[in-house]
């Protein structure tokens, strides 16, 4: 059993924005004690401007308390997310894998035939239904594999984002096998690192959000 994890994304621009905050604050309190040494005696600083700085001062100071509080709850939350996603280690889900997405050139989908032929097709569609790839393959009996290099039938490099993929398959003679894009087993690693976080089921890596169905394993 493996589980990846990392510290949820944001926080570092979260203690960096409370960093420059605090900096802001020390400044702000270095000029208002300055101020309040070197003013002329003659005309100390009215209070209502002192009211209206102190009242600067606090407005800054809650801020500073409201990211801290924040950053807390986002912390607890994530791990909380991360908890809830381990409980998946162990048990048997089905999960649609007909979509997956392009990334860095590269797509994996995951399907399963009953029985295997040399006369299968897979075609890549694209979120408005055309069809962007097509290539003739082999269905082996069971569970397999396809990667998709993200080159369109032209050769150019296809555009980031969610695709479709179907296959097709026939037998010696011509009739249409059963090809599933549904993805079954029991789950053996989760990695919340991927935004969705990702369930590795066999040699397939599902999406949380694809899943369909969840049972306890055997």
């Amino acid at each position: 059993m493996e589980i990846s994890s990392t510290n949820p994304a944001g926080n570092g621009q979260t203690s960096s924005s409370q960093t420059r905050l605090a900096a802001d604050l020390d400044t702000f309190l270095t000029l208002l004690t300055t101020q309040l040494q070197n003013q002329n005696p003659l005309e100390p600083l009215e209070a209502e401007q002192f009211t209206q700085q102190l009242t600067q001062f606090t407005a800054i100071e809650q801020q500073i308390q409201t990211n801290d509080k924040l950053d807390s709850l986002i912390t607890a939350s994530a791990t909380q997310f991360a908890s809830s996603i381990i409980n998946y280690v162990g048990r048997t889900i089905t999960a649609d894998g007909s979509r997956a997405t392009l990334d860095e050139g590269r797509a994996q989908w995951t399907f399963e035939s009953d029985e295997a032929t040399d006369d299968g097709l897979v075609a890549v569609v694209n979120a408005r239904g055309d069809i962007v790839f097509e290539q003739k393959i082999s269905i082996k009996e069971g569970q397999q594999n396809f990667v998709w290099n993200g080159k369109n039938d032209d050769g150019e490099f296809a555009p980031e984002g969610t695709y479709r993929l179907e296959v097709i398959g026939r037998d010696s003679n011509g009739l249409p096998i059963d090809v599933s894009t549904e993805i079954s087993g029991t789950v053996s690693k989760v990695d919340v690192t991927k935004s969705p976080p990702e369930l590795t089921v066999g040699s397939a890596q599902v999406p949380l959000t694809t899943i369909q169905s969840v049972a306890t394993g055997s």
